[in-house]
């Protein structure tokens, strides 16, 4: 792990474990190394960095809309933290070469399958431009659950301390879809294995918290 991204991954870590008492659960479900894809849901800013600290083992590499690459110096931020552009609704006509170059090279890549932050805090309906970018990698996809972001700093609302927990899941099968011919529903299909397995996560977090 590169000595800056380190630092900051422990800035990071400090602000969410101080601010929003940060959890993280079974995150040794993530391998050490070798390419692969994370998705997760999207609630908050707040969500790429919790992430990252949970996967504290390895470097992640993001995505982020191409417009904030021409704001100078965080542009540049970025960019160090192994953040790289994508266009805002390409869908799966996105040029996904960068993103599979990538994993191919043994990185392990942030997606969020939702394609932006949720209004309501709920899960919402996967894309097929996150289903096109498995499809053509076919790199192994884990599913990720973020707790409570929503509600400490939801899209178009304040920042408030409320707690926050990551959770990890074991490898999506998607071997057979991978085996299929590219069609809408075989990526549809991807799309909605991914988020049945994040809303996993989700039901689980949930049953514990009921005690």
């Amino acid at each position: 792990m590169r000595w800056h991204y380190r630092i900051i991954l422990a800035l990071a870590e400090l602000v969410l474990r101080l601010f929003f008492r940060l959890k993280v659960k079974d995150w040794k479900k993530i391998p050490q190394h070798g390419g692969l894809l994370l998705a997760s849901n999207h609630a908050s800013y707040l969500d790429p960095p919790a992430i990252a600290v949970g996967v504290c083992h390895r470097e992640i590499h993001f995505m982020a809309r191409s417009t904030l690459f021409k704001r100078g110096g965080f542009g540049r931020l970025l960019s160090s933290v192994n953040t790289h552009p994508i266009v805002r609704g390409k869908g799966p006509d996105q040029d996904w070469e960068l993103f599979i170059k990538v994993m191919k090279s043994g990185g392990a890549l942030l997606v969020f399958p939702e394609g932006t932050r949720t209004k309501n805090g709920e899960l919402q309906r996967g894309k097929t431009g996150f289903a096109k970018l498995a499809y053509m990698s076919q790199m192994p996809v884990y599913p990720v659950y973020i707790h409570g972001s929503y509600a400490a700093w939801p899209k178009g609302g304040p920042i408030r301390c409320r707690p926050i927990s990551v959770v990890f899941g074991d490898q999506v099968g998607l071997g057979d879809l991978y085996a299929q011919p590219e069609e809408k529903p075989a990526l549809r299909e991807i799309s909605q294995r991914v988020m049945n397995a994040i809303a996993g996560l989700k039901k689980e977090v949930e049953e514990e918290a009921a005690g």
